[in-house]
């Protein structure tokens, strides 16, 4: 039974690499523009650095799991 994040079989390994890298990049994104940056500037929106927080690590976990894909 194969895996059911199993997405090889529809998309190249540089395909995936791509997507992983792109999704890291977001997650950067969102980490240095809502959750680091109101706390450098003290404009904190407790709120938004835990949206900034949750999303950072919501986009790094998908990189994770589309990088393992491609071993």
């Amino acid at each position: 039974m194969p895996h059911p994040y199993n997405i090889n079989m529809r998309l190249s390994n540089v395909r995936i690499r791509t997507l992983s890298d792109i999704n890291k990049d977001i997650a950067q994104v969102f980490f240095a523009a809502v959750f680091v940056g109101p706390l450098i500037e003290g404009s904190t929106n407790g709120w938004l650095v835990l949206a900034g927080l949750i999303l950072s690590l919501a986009f790094w976990f998908i990189s994770t799991v589309l990088a393992y894909e491609t071993n």
